[in-house]
Formats: C-alpha cells, sequence, structure tokens
C-alpha cells in the first residue's frame, strides 16, 4: 500500500483536523486510494470520532486547497515529502510527534546520506561566541557531516557559515512556508545554502507565514534531524533550551561549548554552565572533546549505514577563504585556540623543538 502526499494533504486540510487526528486516520488506511471519492468514502467511515461532522462543502474546500498547494509548490521547486514515503527523513522517524510532511527545497538526497549535528544557540551571541559557531561548523561541515539549524541571526548563521565556509552540506530548518523567509537579513546566506547544494526544509506548506508557536515547533525539527545537538552560547531561559530539550527527550546527544573562565561573565554563557553543571550536555573545549563526539557520532551512522561511506567536501581552491596559520595546520584544533591571536612563528618553532 502507497500513501500518497496528495492524500496527506487533504487530509491535513479538513477543518478540525490537525497533525494526530491525520496520523489516526491515516494509520487506519489498509487500502490505496485511487480518487478524491475514494478518499472521501474513507475518512466518512473512519472519522467518526470528529466532533463535528464532515459535510460535502467541507471536503470541496480542503481538496481544492490542497491541489492548490501541491501545485505552487512543484513551481517553486518545492518537494513535499509524507511521512509514509521511504524518502522521509530517517532521522524525523523516531522522533516524538514526528511531522507528517516536510517540505524541501535544494539538494534533499544528501539529507539521509549524511551523519548530522545541530550547532544552535542564542540569536545575541557575543563576539566571542560567533566565532566559535563558525568554526564548529567548518569542523564538522568539513568533515561531512550535515550541519542543522534555524538560519536565525546569530549562533545559527555562524554554524551554517562555517559549515559553507568548508563547502559543507548545511540545512536550514524554517518555521513558515518555503516560498517567504524570516528573517529578512538572511535571505543572501539562504540562497548561498542553495547555491552550494544546501537544503531548506520546514513542515510548513508553502504560503504559511511564521508564527511565534511555529518556531517551538521547529526546534524539535532541529533537534529531529540531528544525531546531536551543539549548543554554542544561550542563557538559562533562552529558546535553545526548547531545542535542547526536544534532544534529550528524543535521545539525541546534547553538547555545549565550554567557555573559558574570562568569558563567564557574559549573560550568555550561563546557559552553557547550567547544561554542564547539571550534566544535560556534554562539555566541548578540547580537540579530544570534539574529536570525540565525531567518533561518536560516525560510529552511530556507520552502525545505521554499514555501505555508505561519509565523503568530506573537496575544497574548491580558486574559491575558499584564507585559512588562517593554525587553521591550515591542524583544522581539527580546539576551538578555544582558533579564536585566539596566534604566532603562527613563535609556533612553528615550538613544534620544531
Amino acid at each position: 500500500m502507497q500513501i500518497n502526499s496528495d492524500t496527506v494533504l487533504k487530509i491535513m486540510s479538513l477543518p478540525n483536523v490537525g497533525r494526530k487526528t491525520a496520523f489516526k486516520l491515516l494509520n487506519a488506511l489498509t487500502y490505496n486510494i485511487s480518487s478524491d471519492n475514494d478518499l472521501i468514502d474513507f475518512i466518512r467511515e473512519n472519522a467518526n470520532f470528529l466532533r463535528n461532522p464532515l459535510v460535502q462543502a467541507d471536503f470541496t474546500k480542503a481538496f481544492d486547497r490542497a491541489d492548490d498547494t501541491i501545485n505552487k509548490s512543484l513551481n517553486s521547486g518545492i518537494r513535499i515529502i509524507n511521512y509514509y514515503d521511504p524518502n522521509f527523513p530517517i532521522l524525523l522517524k523516531n522522533l516524538d510527534d514526528a511531522p507528517l510532511l516536510v517540505n524541501a527545497k535544494g539538494n534533499y538526497t544528501d539529507l539521509n546520506l549524511k551523519p548530522s549535528v545541530a550547532i544552535i544557540g542564542t540569536r545575541d551571541p557575543s563576539d566571542h561566541g560567533m566565532k566559535v559557531g563558525v568554526r564548529l561548523g567548518e569542523v564538522f561541515g568539513g568533515a561531512g557531516f550535515n550541519v542543522v539549524s534555524g538560519l536565525a541571526i546569530g549562533c545559527d548563521t555562524a554554524g551554517h557559515t562555517g559549515c559553507l565556509n568548508k563547502f559543507g552540506y548545511t540545512t536550514a530548518v524554517l518555521a513558515h512556508g518555503l516560498d517567504s523567509l524570516y528573517p529578512a537579513k538572511n535571505k543572501y546566506l539562504a540562497e548561498k545554502i542553495l547555491d552550494q547544494d544546501g537544503l531548506l526544509i520546514s513542515e510548513y506548506t508553502i504560503g504559511m507565514k511564521a508564527q511565534s508557536n511555529f518556531f517551538v515547533e521547529r526546534d524539535r525539527i532541529q533537534a529531529g534531524l540531528s544525531q546531536a545537538v551543539i549548543v554554542v552560547e544561550t542563557d538559562i531561559k533562552g529558546g535553545t533550551m526548547h531545542t535542547v530539550k526536544f534532544a534529550g527527550n528524543n535521545k539525541r546527544i546534547v553538547a555545549t561549548y565550554n567557555h573559558d573562565p574570562k568569558y563567564l561573565s557574559h549573560p550568555k554563557t550561563q546557559g552553557n554552565q547550567y547544561l554542564i553543571k547539571n550534566g544535560t550536555a556534554k562539555p566541548l573545549s578540547t580537540p579530544e572533546s570534539i574529536e570525540n563526539l565525531k567518533s561518536t557520532l560516525l560510529d552511530f551512522y556507520h552502525m545505521l549505514h554499514p555501505s555508505i561511506e561519509v565523503v568530506k567536501p573537496a575544497a574548491a581552491v580558486s574559491l575558499a577563504p584564507t585559512a588562517s596559520p593554525i587553521e591550515a595546520k591542524a583544522p581539527e584544533v580546539v576551538v578555544e585556540a582558533i579564536v585566539k591571536p596566534v604566532d603562527a612563528k613563535s609556533k612553528t618553532k615550538k613544534t620544531a623543538t
């Protein structure tokens, strides 16, 4: 039996039918739907639990809206993948409260072919935090990971940018339909993600505008698409904590950058320290801690996909930014060292002795 996205959209477009109700209906489906009349008959037979009975006008309006969504999506280069499709994101399948649909624009193929890590944090990080976020994006993106984030200003931007610096694959999870962009300030970044063969993804269909609750819902998708969530900087009550909670509830690894003591007076480091002290997050601050996390994620990925080789992105030399001496010498070097001034000559002499 095959359940296509047309069927899913039409059910979800009905009045008073949300994600959970739609799942309940679709899980009762035992045969292929070949026409709108087939679908109407199925719904009438199985939707007796709805508070308000559906009438023909409800079906007509909902089905027209679904058809319009499909046509507009096709014309905009947006692919709609439903939960029952074998190409649905593998990691999202195991998410509590999984989405019934995802809408994707860009390179969707690599989403299920790469290990993944979310790099997230506050929209208002310290200058140091921004540098750390970029470097983490470079380290994981350059190692062949899918770097997942939410395209927000701040730490999200840093993670995406770092990955793109290494010509890696990055996925931006949005809280609205893919025909618009929020924040508008990051339009160029979204275009660059698509230009460099990355992906924009959302559970919201074309035409849906961002709402405050959509951002919390988006956070669970970020966690769901990732094997681990790395917090760059956050305060104790920051929105980042939503993603951390979703990650923990869904057995994802949570890690956080562990700041040098001189940065701990900054309010956006307080959440990091809280997560470390209460044991929620693994601290990242040394080359070994970063390499251990990478190895753990790669081992798990290879267990799930033994036949797939993780390919690091090929550097496009003519376009690559000039690397600092420490980056050129040791790409996996500790993040703290990267954001400090480095005397390349003294470093070389010390190594030689």
